[in-house]
């Protein structure tokens, strides 16, 4: 059993280790960069830190959300001094303890996308959401740092 933190983004509900958090946070302004990837809502400075922000819906469901992202969620990375990601989020709903028998592999029926950045889907009798696959979001950002 782990700790996750639950969001959402439209009527999609995500999860997130807990472990993986460094933070929650409300974020005013930020800056969009052209030529940026569809899926890089932008940067924001957090405290002399700048930060990548990526949207998973443009990343996995490849749909533009026009919703007012209220929360980032900084993500902890094996290397803190030089990956610094975010996650955008619409709204933070909870820390949950899951139980592993309720995680089911992704359907093969999904696109690729889905099933690189959801790392399990989870289903229980109350509700069912989506797990992140953490690291394969952080590759995202070497890849950005190459260009």
């Amino acid at each position: 059993m782990g700790s996750y933190l639950l969001f959402s983004i439209s009527s999609r509900i995500y999860a997130i280790p807990l472990e993986r958090v460094e933070e929650v946070v409300k974020v005013d302004r930020y800056t969009e960069i052209p030529g940026m990837p569809i899926f890089v809502r932008g940067f924001f400075n957090l405290r002399g830190n700048i930060y990548t922000m990526i949207e998973l819906d443009e990343l996995i469901v490849k749909e533009n959300i026009d919703a007012d992202f209220n929360h980032i969620i900084v993500l902890k990375t094996p290397n803190q001094e030089v990956d610094k990601v975010a996650i955008v989020a619409e709204t933070i709903r909870n820390v949950v303890d899951l139980e592993p028998e309720n995680f089911k592999n992704v359907p093969e029926a999904e696109d690729e996308a889905f099933k690189k950045f959801i790392e399990f889907m989870y289903v229980d009798s109350k509700e069912s959401f989506n797990v992140l696959n953490v690291e394969n979001i952080l590759d995202l950002k070497e890849g950005l740092d190459d260009k």
